[in-house]
């Protein structure tokens, strides 16, 4: 699987792409490739991106639990 590009002026939770419990809120949504999200509540993504669960591995999180904000299509 391939890894999708960060959409510029994106942010990640945290630098070192450990783990984290709910970084992007409804408030403070997160861009492509960032997490922790919330995949109950894809409004936690911005615009129409979704919160696909346990796929942090694959956007270079330390942990595969983490969360990430994903295009639809690779939901």
């Amino acid at each position: 699987m391939c890894d999708l590009p960060r959409m510029p002026g994106t942010r990640v939770f945290n630098n070192d792409k450990t783990t984290g419990s709910d970084h992007c809120t409804v408030d403070e949504p997160c861009g492509l490739g960032d997490g922790d999200c919330d995949p109950n509540n894809h409004a936690t993504c911005r615009g129409f991106l979704k919160c696909k669960a346990n796929v942090g591995s694959h956007f270079g999180f330390s942990n595969n639990n983490v969360d990430v904000c994903v295009h639809p299509d690779f939901y």
